[in-house]
């Protein structure tokens, strides 16, 4: 916001690139933030994955004749059987926390944008650079990028029984295969496969002042 305030004041154009680490593991968000999802996603992997389909066809995201939604992954579990229910609803909260989150910043950027009415004659383009991650981020464990503690030297856990609730810095956890499906519906796999859900991304690009090109498409 700072750096729009400031070339804001000259005519000249000016580029920015805001890269943002979520959402991507470890899940890690504000508590505040992860309170909006408590219940969200108690439903389980099938309703929220359906739900969604549904929602970008009445939108007109996909078209349902050439856009099917495929089999879920893995689904030799249902949900209802589903022994870490409570964990997984949660890391899922707290992973669309860290959306709400990033979400939150570039609403605080737009508006600097529109304060300093440069909005409407800026080009914007969101994008991810891949599909939901289905790694199995504990299994890693300690070293390289990963810390052993935080800050304040108190030991992070890498546990992979799922029984250590996620969102706080002393939990270091991932999505796992099965929500990562669900956050590429209507596609199966994911990032690091060069198919549907590894490959294909949403990308929103906004300029009122030089697009002319119908809304959606």
């Amino acid at each position: 916001m700072a750096y729009v305030n400031g070339y804001a004041k000259s005519n000249k154009p000016f580029f920015m690139y805001v890269a943002h680490n979520a959402p991507h593991w470890p899940l890690h968000a504000k508590p505040a933030d992860i309170a909006k999802y408590k219940d969200t996603y108690k439903g389980g992997w099938d309703a929220i994955r359906e739900a969604r389909y549904n929602r970008m066809v009445k939108m007109g995201l996909i078209d349902p004749k050439t856009t099917k939604l495929s089999p879920r992954w893995n689904d030799n579990l249902k949900w209802e059987d589903n022994p870490d229910k409570a964990w997984d609803a949660e890391a899922m909260a707290v992973h669309a926390a860290m959306i709400d989150c990033m979400d939150q910043g570039i609403g605080r950027l737009i508006a600097a944008l529109k304060k300093n009415g440069q909005l409407d004659n800026t080009l914007i383009v969101f994008l991810s650079d891949n599909g939901a991650s289905a790694e199995n981020a504990p299994a890693y464990g300690a070293g390289f990028d990963r810390p052993n503690e935080t800050r304040d030297g108190r030991p992070i856990s890498y546990s992979l029984k799922k029984d250590v609730m996620p969102g706080p810095e002393t939990v270091y956890s991932s999505i796992g295969q099965r929500w990562a499906n669900v956050a590429n519906t209507p596609y199966r796999l994911w990032k690091q496969e060069s198919y549907e859900g590894g490959l294909r991304t949403p990308m929103i690009v906004y300029w009122p002042k030089g697009i002319t090109a119908k809304k959606g498409l």
